[in-house]
């Protein structure tokens, strides 16, 4: 007899499953990161770490409580391309919108995993294309998204095998019963115990 289980826990077995995946993902992401942004300056990457994100942070705080008339060009470009919300008890980078539904959010490349497998997730394993949609939702930019469909198995193992294409030739002689064809077919993939084949 089976035993109905509270919606809460379902949720939490549901998010410590994600989180296992999310870490099994992780060290191969992160590696792939490194070979894609490891190279660049610090200071002109597309992504940043979380050190100079949080610079970031501070240098549009500083330009924010600046009177306008001490503002620098770079205050005036920092404040063009971002702005502060405070989101959980963090302060976030964001595009500089009034309203916060229309905000877009910076990611340091720590969080990048993070940001890109919840919005993975919320579209349903859907593919880079849903995916990059997702992310655009609440993120400034994806760098990464269609690295990360690549990497996932349930995605993987969504994507349709190539089929070999099956030619019969059906056998014509004049007399009946006079030869016969035996087919082989391979179920390696789904064994019945130890049988692999079916002839």
């Amino acid at each position: 007899m089976a035993m109905a289980m509270s919606p809460e826990v379902a949720d939490e077995i549901r998010k410590q499953m994600l989180d296992a995946q999310k870490n099994k993902m992780r060290p191969k992401f992160d590696a792939k990161l490194e070979a894609m942004y490891g190279d660049k300056r610090k200071d002109n990457a597309k992504v940043q770490d979380i050190e100079r994100y949080m610079q970031t942070v501070r240098e549009v705080k500083a330009a924010q409580d600046k009177p306008k008339k001490q503002l620098t060009s770079l205050d005036r470009r920092r404040l063009k391309k971002y702005s502060i919300y405070n989101l959980k008890g963090k302060d976030r980078l964001t595009t500089p919108e009034d309203d916060p539904r229309l905000m877009r959010y910076f990611v340091p490349i720590e969080e990048m995993l993070d940001a890109v497998f919840d919005a993975h997730i919320q579209a349903g394993h859907g593919g880079n294309s849903r995916t990059y949609k997702e992310v655009c939702q609440h993120h400034s930019r994806s760098v990464c998204h269609a690295m990360f469909v690549a990497m996932c198995e349930k995605c993987a193992y969504k994507q349709k095998s190539t089929k070999k294409g099956i030619v019969l030739k059906p056998i014509i002689h004049s007399q009946m019963n006079s030869r016969c064809q035996v087919d082989l077919i391979d179920v390696q993939s789904k064994p019945d115990g130890e049988f692999r084949h079916i002839m």
